[in-house]
C-alpha cells in the first residue's frame, strides 16, 4: 500500500469500493472517524481512483498494482513453510492487525 502512496484507510476504502460496498460504512464500523473517511475519499478522488464512493478505472488499476506488489513481496516469506507454520504465523499477523485497529475484534 505504502509503495503506491496509500494509507491503510485509503486502501480499506478503495478495496471496499472495488467490491461494491459502501466504503464509508465499512470504514466507520472499523472505528475510523467520519472526518478521516472523508479525507480518504477526497484523497482517492484527487487521484481519480474514486468518483464519489465508486471505483474508477484508474482506481481498479491502482488496486491491481497494490495486489501485484503485495503478492510479489509476500511470496518469498512463505516459501519452505508447512501448513501448521503458516497458520501459526498468520494468527500473529491477524492479532497484530486487530490490535492496530485494522481488523475488528473477532475477525
Amino acid at each position: 500500500m505504502q509503495h503506491h502512496g496509500l494509507t491503510c484507510l485509503e486502501a480499506l476504502v478503495l478495496s471496499n469500493a472495488r467490491r461494491g460496498k459502501d466504503p464509508t460504512k465499512v470504514a466507520t464500523t472499523r472505528g475510523w472517524r467520519p472526518e478521516e473517511v472523508a479525507e480518504a475519499l477526497d484523497s482517492l478522488a484527487a487521484r481519480d481512483a474514486l468518483d464519489g464512493a465508486s471505483i474508477t478505472e484508474a482506481g481498479v488499476e491502482l488496486w491491481e498494482a497494490v495486489e501485484a506488489t503485495t503478492d510479489h513481496l509476500a511470496a518469498h516469506a512463505w516459501d519452505g513453510l508447512d501448513v501448521d507454520e503458516v497458520l501459526r504465523l498468520a494468527e500473529g499477523v491477524f492479532a497484530a492487525a486487530r490490535l492496530d485497529g485494522q481488523l475488528p475484534p473477532g475477525a
